[in-house]
């Protein structure tokens, strides 16, 4: 199916939530790349994404009932790839992006590198196979700045829209 429905552009999904570290659970940031994704509603304004089942972020979507779609430039592109690689335990450090304060959303960051971003809170949860799709009201919406966008393309191959 890659072969059909590629390239798609690829967003950064940022959430928080709990996750069991040596043995201790705690809330964690966790930021991960996502080509699965769409509005669904102009009113009241929705947009769904499509997280796999084997996803970590999974579970700390379902516990927060949040997560913010961040809209990434192009030329942090290395930024979005070393987001899907392994999981890391402080996402923004070891990556080298900026945790902001989201505008409406009480406990679930935004990426301030981002060009623009959609602020959600899970409306419904369905299963879809080997996937969950959320259904998310956008509580706050922005776009900061016109830039050109990652589109997936396979594996890590990557590429962007023309002048």
């Amino acid at each position: 199916m890659v072969r059909i429905n590629n390239p798609r552009q690829t967003v950064l999904v940022s959430c928080r939530g709990p996750a069991k570290l040596l043995g201790v659970e705690e809330d964690i940031n966790d930021i991960f790349p996502l080509d699965w994704h769409s509005p669904a509603s102009y009113e009241p304004r929705m947009y769904l994404i499509l997280v796999s089942k084997k996803a970590p972020a999974l579970e700390r979507i379902r516990s927060s009932q949040a997560f913010v779609v961040n809209f990434m430039p192009f030329d942090l592109i290395d930024k979005i790839i070393a987001c899907g690689k392994e999981f890391k335990k402080d996402e923004f450090k070891q990556v080298g992006l900026t945790e902001a304060k989201s505008e409406k959303l009480i406990d679930c960051p935004r990426i301030k590198e981002a060009i623009a971003w959609l602020e959600c809170e899970v409306r419904n949860e369905i299963d879809a196979g080997d996937h969950v799709l959320f259904l998310g009201q956008v509580m706050h919406a922005e776009v900061i700045k016109e830039a050109k966008r990652p589109f997936h393309i396979d594996g890590e191959l990557y590429t962007t829209t023309l002048d």
